[in-house]
């Protein structure tokens, strides 16, 4: 036995840096530790498979048999046991005994009780023992070319083969239900009932390119495709499987699910988790680097990672979701909302303008309402400094100077400097260089000088039929013109607007800007753009959904307000030109949001929530 070093990591999530812990809802959320240097001792000689059970690790090692390692103390483990077979593939274990897919000897089952001596009690040849699952006597086999084999394992000493169904290759194997589901090369998915195990019957197959590897979470089957990533697959209905989700992989040799995450052992790619919980949208929320990544199973809050020459302990404290700490009610429909100092300011429709006092985030309620602010139909609200525009539906624009409140949260209340009527509907302000840039249903883009806050002046029009957000940078405008898309405007003369180009999104509705890039919500998901030549604007990523309603940026994440389904946050720095879902809050109806520190702020169709971000910070061995 040679020794050599396994590497033991701590994955944490972040709090946005925090190192702190927090109460939240009755639960207690760790936030992240330092990352713990490589410790541990131990080495493999050809990793193929594994299985937990208490206190041990039991690797298939490929010719070199089976390797019993004790994992008691996750910072000394060690080998302790071990056994030769010909080629073990694949392993399970059950009720102190280990079964073995041993290549061309079939299935060997093997007595552990003494981890320390392992001792071979029975086995039956097949011609090549892949993948093994066990359920009730039986040990199905994925036996390569001679498809299923099933066999009776009732006399461990004397296994018995007592069905089997032709298939072209089988290489995977998993179990659902009354099924068994075979990764069988170039015929993809196929499902058995097995509910007589000495008479398997086919069921369906499902098309997939060189499936050799599945894996079952509730409804769904998870294959691997040789060189092609991953697919979901609904198997709720075995009789006709279809295709959910997919995600693109560089090398997966296998894959286990805890939770609502995936662990994905990605050959030269290492380690991937990816968060599955819409299977629809599966979304990698870290990684750790290895060479040569075969295979992962997860027990408790570690995930062992088996390499070729190595095994890797993972430490695992996923956090990604984000928390409601405190919420309010109004009397209207919340749809837009800012923040300044310690104000949040909520556009409530026909219920004017509620400010809010967020000084202690935990605490919002009803009684944190401050001040309400008669307006005629709120959609959304901008502030500078001490002023702040109020985009009022077929009211126009509405200024008000709040630099009372700022300056006496008990005192004297909003003062109202200026009403500008601008036709149609207004739904956006955005302001640059003494300008308010609106985005108005009908009216389009109107050009504001507001210089004089008592006295708004018009400068100029650019017609968008149904202007809904805009975001002004640099003197370029960026205008989410629902079904007309998005449209990027010259506006370094503000008196003459110019068109520089425009985007095919359906359905914008709004938008953000972040240094090369343009994020926008429309009726077919959360797109992402490259506008690092804003004349040819490039398409570089989407999020699929039909319910996205509102985009925000700050720093390097993006939050969605997606309507029903909540908030969700997405890393756009780590992936250039890509979009990553790192984490996302259920709230009732999601419509805006805006963002203060480890806080967002959602206008929650009748009120507001406040949620606690919670972001995973993934500490990456190397």
């Amino acid at each position: 036995m040679k020794y050599g070093k396994t590497y033991y990591y701590r994955i944490q999530p972040a709090l946005h840096g925090s190192t702190k812990s927090a109460a939240i809802s009755g639960k207690t959320i760790p936030f992240p530790a330092k990352k713990l240097e490589p410790e541990a001792t131990v080495s493999i000689s050809d990793g193929r498979g594994i299985a937990i059970d208490g206190n041990y690790a039991y690797v298939a090692d490929g010719r070199g048999g089976l390797k019993i390692i004790d994992i008691s103390d996750p910072e000394n483990i060690v080998t302790v046991g071990s056994l030769n077979t010909l080629d073990a593939l694949d392993i399970a274990v059950k009720n102190s005994y280990v079964y073995l897919a041993d290549s061309s000897r079939g299935i060997k089952i093997i007595d552990v009780t003494e981890p320390t001596s392992p001792e071979l009690l029975g086995s039956r040849k097949t011609t090549d023992a892949r993948k093994i699952a066990l359920k009730g006597n039986y040990a199905f086999i994925a036996d390569g070319k001679k498809g299923l084999k099933v066999i009776d394992i009732t006399e461990p000493v004397n296994p018995v083969r007592s069905g089997s169904f032709n298939t072209p290759d089988a290489l995977g194997i998993a179990l659902y239900k009354n099924y068994v589901l075979l990764a069988d090369g170039e015929k993809g998915l196929v499902i058995l009932d097995v509910s007589a195990p000495v008479e398997p019957v086919m069921v369906s197959t499902f098309p997939a390119k060189n499936a050799f590897f599945i894996t079952v979470h509730n409804n769904y089957a998870i294959i691997a495709e040789k060189n092609r990533g991953v697919i979901i697959v609904d198997i709720s209905k075995p009789e006709k499987p279809s295709l959910i989700g997919s995600y693109d992989t560089d090398d997966t040799a296998g894959i286990t699910v805890s939770g609502n995450y995936a662990y994905i052992a990605d050959g030269r790619g290492g380690l991937k988790v990816l968060d599955i919980s819409d299977p629809a949208h599966p979304a990698q929320f870290g990684a750790i680097e290895s060479s040569d990544a075969r295979a992962v199973t997860v027990a408790g809050d570690y995930a062992y990672l088996l390499n070729s020459t190595d095994l890797k302990l993972v430490h695992i404290l996923i956090q990604g979701n984000s928390f409601e700490i405190a919420a309010l009610k109004t009397n209207g429909r919340s749809y837009g909302i800012s923040l300044s100092d310690d104000f949040a300011y909520i556009a409530d429709h026909q219920g004017g303008i509620k400010i809010v006092d967020i000084s202690q985030p935990e605490k919002v309620n009803n009684d944190s309402i401050i001040y309400s602010f008669k307006t005629k139909f709120a959609e959304s609200i901008t502030i500078s400094g001490g002023t702040a525009f109020i985009a009022d539906g077929p009211g126009g624009v509405k200024i008000i100077d709040i630099s009372p409140v700022r300056n006496n949260a008990g005192g004297t209340a909003p003062v109202l400097l200026s009403d500008f009527f601008i036709g149609g509907h207004t739904y956006r302000v955005a302001l640059e260089g003494g300008y308010a840039f609106t985005a108005s249903e009908k009216a389009g883009i109107n050009v504001i000088d507001v210089t004089d806050t008592s006295n708004p002046l018009p400068v100029s029009v650019f017609r968008l039929q149904d202007a809904r957000d805009i975001a002004v940078v640099n003197g370029i405008i960026y205008a989410a013109g629902g079904a007309g898309g998005v449209k990027i405007i010259d506006a370094s003369d503000p008196e003459k607007l110019k068109l520089i180009s425009s985007i095919n999104i359906p359905g914008a509705v709004s938008i953000a800007v972040s240094g090369n890039y343009v994020f926008a919500a429309g009726s077919e998901g959360l797109y992402m753009v490259d506008i690092s030549d804003p004349k040819n604007p490039v398409r570089t990523d989407i999020y699929r959904t039909n319910y996205a309603e509102n985009v925000i940026v700050q720093g390097n994440y993006l939050y969605l307000s997606e309507d029903f389904k909540g908030l969700k946050v997405f890393d756009f720095s780590s992936q250039k030109g890509r979009l990553t879902l790192v984490s996302r809050c259920k709230t009732v109806f999601a419509i805006s949001s805006a963002v203060k520190g480890n806080y967002a702020y959602v206008a929650d169709s009748s009120g507001m929530r406040v949620v606690q971000i919670l972001i995973p910070k993934w500490l990456i061995g190397k």
